[in-house]
């Protein structure tokens, strides 16, 4: 015998039957955020390894960036870390920076002012397994300041680079943490040695390069974080159950990533998917 629940989500009050779901398991082989170091660069996971790199270059710890005026920016970049010579830098925020909340990963490119003379902003990550995966991403600029960066996300394989997905992160307003450039590459067959290799660079036009938001995983499963964290915070609770709803009535959610609301991994959310949400939930 099933257990039952009651719950309200909203205005829908409904009573469940939870029963377990048929499926596949799903593997998270990789997600930039949860995996994140200030120790280790690169920082090896037991399917792969994250490396922050200047042009393929491991960046050096920073405890305090210098141009992080005035606030404690702990992260990575290049070993001078002075004025010129600060650029590129990654680091993952303990609290909001800009268009960022606490645990998103930003990057900030070179340009001909600082780090002109060092690669380009390059992010990383070196498979040790065999397996079918989706590669699930977002970017975003955290501010707004005219500035414009190019993105190219790449498999390397033997060497040999194939694109996978390239465009613009403008500063015009029309892209933001909520409404970010999304990007999914499902079906594809990763070996030990392949490296997918995300590019983050100013644009031609731009004055300089700016901090891009950037989000990405590896996984069997159409959702780049845990089924049910809906909004991306790393937990599944409360906060997620209006992005639930939202998904379920309308097929989208404004900060929400409603593949991460298709509980059974089908390819839809649906109320099939409801029992293993609010399992999920308690």
């Amino acid at each position: 015998m099933f257990p039952v629940r009651f719950i309200q989500i909203g205005l829908l009050s409904l009573l469940i039957i939870i029963a377990p779901a048929p499926g596949a398991t799903v593997v998270n082989y990789a997600n930039l955020k949860s995996d994140w170091s200030n120790v280790s660069n690169p920082n090896a996971g037991p399917f792969g390894a994250w490396s922050y790199t200047q042009g393929g270059t491991p960046l050096s710890a920073i405890s305090h960036w210098a141009g992080d005026g005035g606030q404690t920016l702990v992260g990575w970049g290049p070993a001078a870390n002075a004025p010129g010579d600060f650029l590129p830098f990654f680091f993952q925020t303990t609290s909001p920076y800009g268009d960022s909340e606490a645990g998103d990963v930003l990057i900030h490119t070179t340009d001909g002012a600082n780090g002109d003379s060092n690669g380009p902003a390059v992010l990383l990550w070196t498979s040790n397994v065999t397996g079918t995966v989706n590669v699930i991403g977002s970017l975003w600029p955290p501010r707004l300041i005219g500035r414009l960066n190019d993105y190219q996300l790449s498999l390397v394989r033997d060497g040999t680079p194939t694109v996978l997905d390239a465009g613009q992160i403008v500063e015009d307003g029309s892209i933001s943490r909520c409404v970010p450039i999304r990007f999914r590459i499902p079906g594809l067959t990763i070996n030990p040695g392949d490296v997918l290799m995300l590019q983050i660079t100013q644009n031609a036009s731009s004055p300089f390069g700016d901090f891009a938001g950037v989000s990405l995983s590896v996984s069997s499963g159409n959702c780049p974080n845990s089924s049910g964290d809906i909004n991306g915070d790393g937990r599944r609770d409360g906060r997620d159950i209006a992005h639930f709803v939202d998904c379920l009535l309308n097929g989208n959610s404004a900060c929400g990533d409603c593949s991460c609301s298709d509980m059974n991994n089908d390819g839809f959310t649906n109320l099939d998917d409801l029992p293993d949400f609010v399992a999920a939930l308690l």
